[in-house]
């Protein structure tokens, strides 16, 4: 039989529970009768005890309640719900007017947070626990936690702090923390190790540590050892702030190393020097929702240091960017300030010291149906010329406003004539051909934007493709931009902002053309045909099944070396179902029948079972290579990849990669590599390496 009581005195024990529950006093039941101790003022519960108030549930063997200090003592198996929060241990003292415990060897955890300890006191304000463990993530034998003789747990705030702790993984002590605070939002540490050999650094540990100094900001650092090189180290961090009235993300990795191995020479062919470094900084900011900020620095000794130690960052960014900008929203315009410059003497960079900008939207101009734009700008130029040609440098002054006036020649078709002129003055220049300081320039340019939208519906549905319907969309599109004149006094200005190498459709409007230093005239029509096929997603909006987009130019003025027709620019894509993806981009020229340029990727996925990607990289005379990737998932915590790129050029396979990646207990991930290197600057030859990281939560 059960019997169900309320932790008020005897004499009130007659009273229906349900009107005290209604108050929020705690509850206390147990399968045996409970007992009154009328000495004591206690309430005792024995077999299966139960006391619950609110959110709170305590069970125990035993659970005494005294009234007269309103404390709950229970002992034996005790547990502790509140929430999703959990707390095991064998006696527990318990305030419930206060939710206050005092608690002996304890083990609690809330995901992902698992404390255990010697001994905590507290409520949900703070939790203090002595000689305490605290895991991120499930404990286990491999994962990485923090002993300290004192942390502190604030559950409402979902803050942790703790002193004079070692970070450990198990039992294992890795790192010393005198200080450490980080929210419980997210990961406190990240650790990336990778171990192995490669024929130019020899044997090699890399490793990147960050741990959490407040919730806001993480500190850590690069190090490294290579037998052929030596000792590579230097400071890193991240950090992420948030107010009212601001926004702020970014991190900071650098390493120096006193390279003893071969060295080499570097891109322009110069002997590397023995001191090698670099700093990486990235930076981005929101100011009061309409102020941004955002700065990028790649400070580099030389062109191959992240090349040779840091390889990730090297190949997602092989020409290093340095500039800071920052961009001022107002309503219907925005200012602008940036600045470039050169840290690293192995490359020729543009530099901008600074520039000031503004823009003005379009917008109407009074009721007329009339559009107007302006932008306008003044930049100090600078470019060192890496081959010893005279340093070129120039203030320069440009402005450019233009109208455009939209007609609706029917529901699905739009003509826009366009009209425009832009002013350019260059002031105190050097390194142009004529020798003069001074130059002003004024363009015109007319023309217009043809642009029509048609589209069909159909009422299909295939289940096994996730389709609900097709919608096809058609924009024919039709630009006309006419530029006489637009290489006037070419032998008056510094070419900085030239014309460079480039694959894509380069813009055609005057407006928006960036390489005003090198202008040519401009006589030309461009035809445009865009597509895209759709179903209607699941919940809200459409997906894409396909993509197709065509374009042409017609040039009625042509440059040395230029037909009458460009190459033909061909876009595709293709996800018509989840488990397969096709890209394909062709630049064709029309004239000669020749492929100028052919890129695809293909990537079919089982979810997260298994992938297999191929992709080609086809450019005329430069590049021709086909790359095969895939993995495969045995179970939950093992998988096998690889990956093989063949360049035809060569003849060869110029890279192998084989893989195998395994899950190290609850947190962490062991990849084990085997690749080997033919053809290259830096990296021939047979590399195996052990990548041992730290999974996020």
């Amino acid at each position: 039989m059960r019997y169900r009581h309320l932790l008020i005195a005897s004499f009130l024990s007659f009273i229906p529970q349900g009107i005290f529950a209604n108050l929020g006093l705690p509850e206390l039941s147990a399968d045996e009768p409970i007992e009154f101790d009328q000495q004591t003022q206690s309430m005792v519960a024995k077999g299966h005890a139960r006391l619950v108030r609110g959110k709170f549930f305590l069970e125990a063997d035993n659970i005494r309640f005294n009234k007269l200090e309103n404390v709950a003592t229970a002992t034996g198996d005790v547990q502790v719900n509140y929430e999703t929060a959990r707390l095991v241990t064998q006696e527990l003292s318990y305030d419930p007017g206060k939710y206050y415990i005092d608690v002996d060897a304890f083990r609690a955890g809330e995901a992902p947070l698992y404390f255990s300890g010697k001994h905590a006191e507290g409520n949900m304000q703070l939790l203090t626990i002595e000689d305490g463990e605290l895991f991120y993530g499930e404990p286990d034998f491999f994962s990485p936690n923090i002993r300290a003789k004192k942390i502190t747990f604030s559950p409402e705030n979902g803050r942790v702090v703790s002193k004079h702790a070692l970070f450990r993984v198990g039992k294992v002590p890795v790192f010393y923390l005198p200080y450490c605070s980080f929210s419980t939002q997210e990961s406190p540490y990240k650790i990336k190790s990778k171990y192995g050999h490669r024929n130019n650094l020899g044997y090699f540990g890399q490793n990147t540590v960050f741990f959490p100094i407040n919730e806001k900001i993480k500190l850590g650092g690069l190090v490294d050892y290579y037998t052929k090189r030596g000792w590579l180290y230097g400071p890193a961090g991240e950090y992420s702030l948030f107010s009212d009235t601001t926004a702020m993300r970014g991190w900071l990795q650098s390493g120096y190393i006193s390279d003893r191995g071969d060295r080499g020479t570097d891109t322009l062919g110069d002997p590397i020097q023995r001191d090698r470094d670099f700093i990486m900084w990235r930076h981005k900011q929101t100011l009061y929702d309409n102020v941004e900020l955002t700065g990028d620095l790649n400070w580099w000794s030389d062109s191959y240091v992240t090349r040779d130690f840091r390889p990730q960052f090297f190949y997602n960014d092989q020409r290093p960017d340095n500039f800071v900008e920052g961009l001022y929203l107002g309503q219907g315009y925005y200012i602008g300030g940036f600045t470039r410059f050169r840290p690293n003497d192995f490359e020729q960079v543009a530099e901008r010291l600074p520039e000031v900008s503004f823009h003005w939207t379009p917008s109407e101009l009074f009721e007329t149906g009339i559009y107007q734009q302006i932008d306008a700008d003044f930049v100090h130029l600078q470019e060192k010329q890496l081959s010893g040609t005279p340093e070129r440098s120039t203030d320069r002054i440009d402005g450019y406003y233009g109208l455009s006036r939209p007609f609706n020649m029917s529901p699905w078709l739009t003509f826009t004539p366009v009209a425009g002129g832009r002013f350019t003055q260059y002031a105190n220049s050097k390194g142009n051909v004529s020798g003069k300081e001074s130059y002003t320039r004024f363009l015109g340019q007319i023309g217009f934007d043809l642009d029509a939208l048609a589209f069909g519906q159909w009422d299909y549905h295939n289940k096994n493709w996730n389709i609900h319907g097709l919608r096809h969309m058609m924009r024919p599109r039709l630009q006309y931009r006419y530029i006489p004149n637009a290489n006037q006094g070419q032998s008056n200005i510094p070419e900085i902002d030239k014309q460079v190498f480039r694959t894509y459709l380069p813009p055609i409007d005057l407006g928006e053309i960036r390489t005003i230093d090198e202008m040519v005239d401009e006589n030309l029509l461009r035809l445009g045909l865009e597509n895209s096929l759709q179903t209607q997603a699941q919940g809200y909006g459409s997906r894409d099944l396909a993509t197709l987009d065509l374009y042409q130019d017609i040039r009625f003025t042509r440059q040395a070396g230029e037909n009458t027709l460009s190459n033909f620019y061909t876009t595709l894509g293709l996800f018509p179902v989840e488990w397969l993806d096709l890209f394909l981009y062709n630049r064709f020229d029309i004239e000669d029948l020749t492929e100028r340029e052919i890129r695809t990727g293909l990537r079919i996925h089982d979810a997260d079972l298994w992938a297999l990607t191929f992709e080609t990289n086809n450019l005329q005379h430069e590049i021709s290579q086909y790359t095969l990737g895939g993995e495969f998932q045995l179970n939950h915590r093992n998988k096998v990849k690889g990956r093989w790129r063949y360049d035809s050029h060569r003849g060869q396979l110029v890279e192998q990669m084989y893989s195998y990646w395994m899950r190290l207990g609850k947190a962490w991930s062991v990849e084990y590599q085997l690749v080997f290197h033919k053809g290259t600057t830096r990296e021939n030859g047979t590399q195996f390496n052990i990548v041992v990281q730290l999974l996020s939560f």
